[in-house]
């Protein structure tokens, strides 16, 4: 069975207009030729959740066994989400697709979005 050995992002707390990275040891038990990674994030509100799409990386060989990768997540879109709406914990969530765009494993880090000043920032836990 295919799985997440490790993930983290960097930096740990980062303004939300700026780019951060997710880093993930993963183990295949088959190879995955074209395979893209999907971005997306998860804002979980009170009475509703909220999946708002990042980005898709280029297609590209993932070999069997274990490997790492670094997933450059680029800002996030706020797009139709209030100040309210977006000041919770979500959940930044790196999916491995194969070329048919199946599911092949999912990860996922915890994210806090809180405002501090005048900036909003989200913080991301560690799996370690």
């Amino acid at each position: 069975m295919s799985r997440v050995l490790s993930c983290n992002a960097a930096p740990s707390e980062v303004p939300i207009s700026e780019p951060s990275v997710i880093t993930a040891t993963i183990d295949l038990t088959k190879p995955v030729s074209a395979a893209t990674w999907k971005i997306e994030l998860l804002v979980d509100m009170t009475h509703s959740k909220r999946l708002l799409p990042i980005t898709v990386t280029e297609a590209a060989y993932v070999p069997a066994g274990p490997s790492t990768v670094d997933l450059q997540v680029p800002f996030v879109v706020l797009e139709g989400l209030s100040r309210q709406q977006l000041l919770h914990y979500s959940l930044l969530q790196a999916i491995l697709q194969d070329s048919s765009g199946v599911e092949v494993l999912r990860t996922g880090i915890v994210t806090e979005i809180y405002q501090a000043a005048s900036q909003i920032l989200r913080r991301y836990s560690d799996d370690s």
